[in-house]
């Protein structure tokens, strides 16, 4: 931000001389600390002046006789133009050494609107490189015009002769061109060009002073922007205000269907194969009939058990005569031949809406230029749309050779290229529609590759792409198509079935290293201890037999030697009681499910904690404790609770994903720990009798590989973290693991199938553009007819 200061020291050389030393007759002046403090002069009495700053008041006697030159203002007034200043320590007991420059006409005023347009909203965001909100453009225009001070705003103009409807504002670094239009001041051009560096050039600038100055938008945007702000607070006939009215209807019925179905009593709960729990509900005349008639929304709803609320589970079948139903989980929810009463869980339904109105206060105050954008085409304002042309290629030649590469064709058809360009170009908001079969897929992973080609030219502090969709395995299925620094682009949330991205990252590595230490391998590999190690543990995790691991493994041990850390790591495996895989896939789940952020948490963290401590995870009795004492409610959460759950979720993650690669079989995560750690102790004293760079660089290659196994979270994390591309479902793009983070792009897959008030999770996310993909004829709107009507 430009200070008053910046002038007033600008021209030392040509204003060196000009001090009045003198005494204070009367008054005060609280000088500033820090900055000069700029005085006003009233009038000159003789040999004295009086001087203003704000409400306060200072008489000075110059000891010296001094000489101010005045000027007639236009209306025949003679004035003093000059600026007065004191400096932080300009008065010492009762004496004031005050500075001033000569300057052109000088004036005060009590405020000024400086309005502007869509040609400096389209100078902003092409200065800053990225769309950004309207409140900061006026922030951003004020710093750069407006020389702030302690009693008011300056602005230095230059006029020109015959015309008093247009003028000059010089900043620092550039300078603006102002009309007057219907008596209002409108900015128009901005120049690059510095404050003039002579002092005789400044003399020419007339400093006018106001005690509040703004920058204001004024432009069909604006008046489009209150149009609909005022339907929104009088008719409440906006297309926004229609989908809130739809959440509200959407939320009260959740809450009406809980209240009419009460507290519905069950009986006989018996636990069958495959996580399937079978229970006899008992329900009055009232529930039978809304068990009947809204059988679907019953089969929909969550429900909890009264008085504990650590479990919460949906019917997947429910037989309206016999009024048995079915709980499919593999934790069984509910003991053998337990009974109680169930009552409809709506918390989920409490954190959708949270996060709609979150995103709508995003949308709605704190809009970026792409939101305002996309509100104005919403509410049927497209020609009020601020412009920001850009102009970049479709396709590169390495956008070529990725389609080439990952896709195994020459080039897009003419409708693909034809999306890619329009999105790529968009200023704002891009729709992409086609049936199935036009590819889709292929377009939306081409776009994000040219998006982070784009981005690396641009090197921009956001996120570039964050993909997004109404369900979790759409989510997973374009993720995996999508690659920014050569980097997977990770799924945040619920874990869904088949192969995650990262763990096909890890897959392909593990591939390329195998073929390059195949490659390398010198002669003496095969007989090397940490190879022979190496092999021990991948029979152990393709095929779990772990005596003869164990057997080999005594074998060797009675030739070399070994540390004694290691030495009695061994001895107790052998007296460590073994854990069954097919209980290690459960405990991970269990683990992995727990909720770590205040948003998931709120939804059933609580229900996951009780989950887990029913499991056979062998927690240390200060754990168990602390998962006990967890809170209930989101009012009881604290940081430093999550905190602590997220490092106990990592610590066992870490244990249990040692065994994460077994094929068949049991497999003891302890052995597979300790042979990693053999391993490592081995390769250590081979390193010192490398005599070959095959020998080292395949040594190198094989530490690389260990690492890959049992850290998938960790890799996962680490790509997170250093990725320019996440994934995530709609309402999940409002979690805190994704809404602390601002994303260049936010690319919405099946857009049509989503309700707008959840895409908007995730299009607030977005600074620059918005590209939405779908087919509305395939995969339509999952709405509540009733409600709509």
């Amino acid at each position: 931000m430009a200070k008053i200061e910046d002038i007033l020291h600008k021209y030392k050389e040509d204003t060196v001389r000009n001090i009045l030393n003198s005494r204070i007759v009367s008054g005060h002046i609280k000088l500033s600390p820090k900055s000069p403090t700029v005085l006003e002069l009233v009038k000159i009495e003789n040999d004295e002046m009086l001087f203003s700053h704000g409400k306060e008041h200072l008489r000075i006697h110059c000891y010296e006789e001094f000489s101010l030159h005045t000027d007639l203002s236009p209306d025949g007034i003679e004035k003093y133009n000059y600026l007065f200043w004191i400096e932080s320590d300009g008065i010492k007991d009762n004496a004031a050494k005050i500075h001033y420059m000569k300057t052109g006409r000088m004036e005060s005023h009590p405020n000024i609107d400086i309005a502007f347009g869509d040609d400096i909203i389209f100078y902003v965001t092409q200065r800053r490189n990225k769309q950004v909100s309207l409140e900061i453009i006026s922030r951003m225009l004020y710093s750069w015009f407006a020389f702030n001070s302690d009693n008011g705003s300056y602005l230095f103009i230059e006029t020109f002769p015959n015309s008093t409807r247009n003028f000059r504002i010089h900043g620092l670094e550039s300078h603006v061109d102002v009309n007057v239009e219907d008596g209002k001041w409108v900015i128009h051009r901005i120049t690059r060009k510095p404050f003039p560096s002579r002092y005789s050039d400044f003399l020419s600038y007339n400093p006018v002073r106001y005690s509040l100055l703004n920058f204001v938008e004024q432009s069909a945007a604006r008046e489009a922007s209150e149009t609909i702000n005022l339907r929104d607070k009088t008719t409440g006939d906006t297309v926004i205000s229609l989908w809130e009215k739809y959440s509200s209807i959407e939320q009260q019925r959740a809450s009406d269907f809980k209240t009419r179905m009460g507290k519905l009593s069950f009986c006989n709960s018996i636990q069958k194969k495959d996580g399937v729990t079978l229970i006899k509900l008992l329900p009055n005349e009232e529930q039978r009939s809304i068990i009947k008639e809204e059988s679907d929304a019953v089969l929909n709803a969550s429900f909890s058990v009264t008085g504990r609320s650590d479990v919460k589970f949906t019917f997947k079948t429910l037989d309206p005569h016999s009024m048995i139903a079915s709980i499919v989980d593999e934790d069984y929810p509910l003991k053998q031949n337990e009974e109680g009463a169930l009552e409809i869980d709506i918390r989920g339904d409490e954190a959708v809406d949270r996060r709609r109105k979150r995103a709508l206060r995003s949308f709605k105050d704190n809009a970026t230029l792409v939101l305002i954008n996309l509100r104005f085409a919403i509410e049927g304002n497209a020609s009020a749309m601020l412009p920001k042309p850009r102009k970049h290629k479709p396709l590169s030649d390495r956008t070529r050779a990725f389609i080439k590469k990952q896709f195994g064709i020459d080039d897009l058809t003419d409708d693909q290229k034809r999306a890619v360009d329009i999105a790529i170009n968009t200023p704002d908001v891009c729709v992409i529609q086609g049936p199935p079969g036009t590819g889709k897929s292929t377009v939306v992973a081409v776009i994000c590759q040219r998006l982070m080609e784009l981005a690396e030219k641009e090197n921009k502090a956001d996120k570039v792409i964050l993909v997004s969709a109404f369900q979790n395995d759409t989510v997973e299925h374009i993720a995996s198509k999508i690659y920014t620094n050569g980097l997977p682009t990770i799924k945040i949330g619920k874990d869904v079935q088949g192969i995650k991205a990262e763990e096909s990252f890890i897959y392909r590595m593990r591939n390329s290293i195998d073929d390059a230490i195949h490659k390398l391998a010198p002669e003496n590999y095969v007989g090397r201890i940490s190879k022979q190690l190496a092999d021990l543990r991948v029979l152990l995790e393709s095929e779990g037999n772990e005596d003869e691991v164990k057997t080999r493994i005594a074998q060797m041990l009675a030739s070399f030697d070994i540390s004694e850390d290691l030495r009695a790591e061994w001895n107790k495996l052998n007296r460590s009681i073994k854990i069954e895989s097919g209980e290690k896939d459960k405990l991970l789940a269990a683990v992995k499910g727990l909720r770590t952020n205040e948003d998931s948490y709120s939804d059933d963290g609580f229900i996951r904690i009780r989950k887990l401590l029913k499991t056979s995870l062998p927690l240390q009795e200060s754990e168990k404790m602390f998962l006990e004492d967890a809170p209930v409610d989101e009012e009881e959460l604290t940081e430093v609770f999550l905190a602590k759950l997220r490092a106990l979720q990592d610590k066992y993650i870490s244990a249990l994903l040692a065994d994460e690669n077994t094929v068949k079989g049991g497999v003891n995560t302890a052995l597979s720990s300790w042979l990693s750690d053999a391993i490592m102790e081995f390769r250590d004293k081979e390193e010192k009798s490398y005599d070959d760079l095959d020998t080292f660089l395949t040594a190198i290659l094989e530490t690389l590989r260990s690492d890959l196994f049992g850290n998938t979270q960790y890799i996962k994390d680490t790509i997170q973290q250093y990725a320019q591309s996440i994934a995530a479902t709609n309402q999940f793009a409002g979690s805190q693991d994704v809404s602390d983070t601002n994303y260049e792009n936010v690319v919405l897959e099946e857009a049509a199938r989503s309700n707008p008030l959840d895409l908007l999770i995730p299009m607030a996310r977005a600074s620059e553009r918005i590209i939405m993909v779908g087919d509305q004829f395939q995969l339509p709107h999952l709405l509540e007819n009733d409600i709509v009507d």
